[in-house]
């Protein structure tokens, strides 16, 4: 019970929801069902608090076409953004392993660029303007530590 009162006071501190969901989880079959059983649900928690409410969809290895059908009913159903599709990358765990995120021990997996990608995404979400990069590597996860230091601090 605490940790419920506890989530929900923190709710009147924060303006943005962000919902992860890992398809790893849940076979894409299954799929509508976990979004209409927590998807919704945490959707419409965040905008009781009024809350702008984006997704990423975390963890993915399904085909292209099923992922589009996830997307386009997460954006027009649900009616949530979704600010990013991270592929699912075995070099995330072995980079967490070396104790280096993913962007400086691999930055040329897809799982780097999705990130890199999503780094941009939340800026505009959150921000509303395009990052415009100085070098495509040489500032890995510049996009990443520029939305969340303007969430942290509030800019």
């Amino acid at each position: 019970m605490g940790r419920t009162v506890d989530t929900l006071s923190t709710f009147n501190l924060v303006e943005y929801q962000l919902i992860v969901l890992e398809l790893e989880r849940s076979p894409i079959y299954s799929f509508k069902r976990m979004l209409e059983n927590e998807l919704i649900k945490l959707k419409a928690l965040g905008e009781e608090f009024d809350l702008k409410v984006g997704v990423v969809i975390n963890k993915v290895w399904e085909a292209k076409g099923d992922l589009d059908e996830v997307v386009d009913f997460i954006e027009d159903v649900v009616k949530a953004p979704v600010l990013g599709v991270l592929s699912f990358d075995s070099n995330v765990p072995l980079a967490s392993n070396y104790g280096t995120p993913v962007l400086a021990k691999f930055p040329r997996t897809q799982a780097s660029k999705d990130l890199l990608e999503l780094g941009e995404n939340l800026i505009t979400w959150i921000f509303g303007k395009k990052h415009h990069k100085k070098s495509k590597w040489g500032e890995y996860g510049h996009s990443i530590w520029e939305a969340l230091h303007g969430i942290i601090h509030w800019s």
